[in-house]
């Protein structure tokens, strides 16, 4: 954990440091809620790809690929604080299309069902 926050320029290398400042706390409670964000889509991607992957083709973005192609860490976003935000943006808009479109008349009520897709519309709602 202390060095996803030295790379994330919240604490400095070498030297003493108090983890309990509000701004470190606020900074991994920010980061732990965008991974739940982002890792709630890919799961769900990945759980409705196996139920029914060709429902999903043409929902699919070019960009998803690489955004939740692997486990989704903030830490590791370049960019500072408006990539995170831009990366956050991006995470609620591929979640609410992915509920929309499970949740549309002509989608197959059993993807409703998967329980990635249930855990991605709680965190949503959260």
């Amino acid at each position: 954990m202390l060095d996803r926050l030295v790379a994330a320029g919240l604490l400095k290398g070498r030297g003493r440091q108090r983890t309990d400042a509000t701004h470190v706390l606020a900074a991994v409670r920010r980061l732990s809620r965008l991974e739940l964000a982002g890792e709630s889509v890919r799961a769900a991607l990945e759980e409705i790809a196996e139920a029914d992957p060709d429902w999903l083709v043409p929902l699919v973005e070019p960009e998803w690929a690489k955004r939740y192609g692997r486990k989704v860490e903030i830490g590791k976003v370049a960019g500072g604080k408006v990539a995170v935000r831009e990366r956050a943006e991006e995470f609620g808009r591929d979640g609410q299309k992915l509920l929309a479109a499970v949740w549309a008349a002509d989608a197959p009520s059993r993807l409703r069902m998967l329980r990635q897709v249930e855990i991605l519309r709680r965190v949503w709602v959260h």
